[in-house]
């Protein structure tokens, strides 16, 4: 399963401890508090789970699966940590 996971954290503690989280899972940031995860679908409640944990009240953390096919349909521009090629728009 492909999950791009958006944040806005208001703690600096937190928002590391979300960073960290999906970092574990084998995230990659692709922006500062953006990651794309690819994990097996009956592992995602549990992370769903963890990154809830520390979510204050404040926060705002959104996950957003993606099918195969839009997978292939991610548009981006510029670098991307971990990825060898630059796409462009």
């Amino acid at each position: 399963m492909f999950v791009v996971v958006a944040y806005d954290i208001e703690d600096d503690g937190r928002r590391e401890g979300i960073a960290h989280i999906l970092e574990d899972v084998g995230g990659l940031r692709v922006q500062k508090s953006v990651f794309e995860v690819e994990l097996p679908k009956s592992d995602f409640a549990r992370l769903r789970e963890r990154l809830a944990s520390l979510c204050g009240r404040k926060d705002s953390i959104r996950c957003y699966p993606l099918c195969r096919a839009c997978m292939g349909r991610i548009l981006s521009c510029g670098e991307v940590p971990g990825r060898r090629s630059v796409e462009v728009f």
